[in-house]
């Protein structure tokens, strides 16, 4: 693994221990794929001996019950052939220079996101409408893009355990937060949380974790009638089983800043991967306990 360094702020691009595992995850996965010419069978048994390896490096005072069970409540999207070439990518292109506010529609997108347990669909750029329920099965994904270029990358936000916000620069954040009437709940929530100064003009961008019963609603903001979109708070809830969002639609398309953010720190996955799968309960030892 490279020591590629992040294009907005010339640091590592791997910031915790999550985010290498998923990097040393995607290393081997391609690696096998190279030499196996993609075999399932060959990716999979790689992939699954570095998570055993990591593990065990990360963890050592972790049981093996909860070991295995950690192994185990990773999507199966990292054993994909297509996941390892995917993430290199994506994490190749971080190196270079791209708009604030830009939303991707490459495949590759769709798949590294998969292996991070976030289901994803492809939505029309013209609409944006969704075309399909959002999955994180990467052969339905590379079904559904398929070649097309008409797509940009969806995700269904009021399933997440965290808010995202992006923003062109400080200063229109700090413009929209005391200006903009649709800032003022998520002001009052997060307060100075969101307001937070940067080194240079590379704007500003993060994930906020929701707590139980919060229902806010996706906000954007334009400097000036008809300009382009300076800032976006990404918020939306589940009732019922039921994705809602007063702000936006239920299905967005997702910031590449807030892809690279989530592959950069590999903890705000792994929050709702250890939910799912129970650790912190009664009987379960936590992996941030270890």
């Amino acid at each position: 693994m490279s020591d590629l360094r992040y294009y907005f702020d010339n640091l590592p691009f791997e910031c915790d221990i999550y985010s290498h595992m998923f990097a040393f995850i995607a290393d081997a996965n391609a690696e096998a794929g190279r030499a196996s010419n993609g075999d399932r069978a060959a990716v999979s048994e790689a992939v699954d001996r570095v998570i055993a390896g990591q593990l065990t490096t990360m963890f050592p005072a972790l049981l093996q019950p909860d070991r295995d069970r950690f192994a185990a409540m990773l999507p199966d999207a990292v054993r994909h052939p297509r996941f390892g070439p995917a993430w290199q990518v994506v994490r190749e292109n971080s190196a270079s220079w791209s708009p604030v506010m830009a939303v991707p529609g490459d495949i590759e997108v769709a798949i590294l996101l998969a292996g991070l347990g976030i289901a994803t669909a492809p939505l029309l750029r013209s609409a944006p409408r969704c075309v399909a329920p959002p999955t994180a099965n990467i052969d339905e994904l590379v079904e559904l893009f398929g070649a097309s270029n008409d797509y940009l990358v969806g995700f269904e936000p009021a399933a997440q355990d965290h808010y995202f916000l992006v923003s062109a620069s400080t200063h229109a954040l700090r413009r929209c937060l005391k200006r903009d009437p649709a800032f003022r709940q998520i002001r009052r929530t997060f307060g100075k949380m969101l307001d937070q100064p940067t080194s240079g003009p590379t704007g500003i961008w993060g994930a906020y974790p929701k707590r139980p019963g919060q229902r806010l609603s996706s906000a954007g903001h334009s400097d000036g009638v008809g300009g382009d979109l300076t800032t976006l708070f990404i918020g939306g809830w589940m009732e019922n089983g039921e994705a809602r969002d007063d702000g936006g639609p239920t299905i967005q398309p997702i910031p590449m800043r807030i892809v690279e953010h989530l592959m950069r720190y590999g903890m705000i996955a792994m929050v709702t991967l250890m939910r799912r799968a129970g650790f912190g309960q009664a009987g379960s030892q936590s992996a941030n306990d270890a």
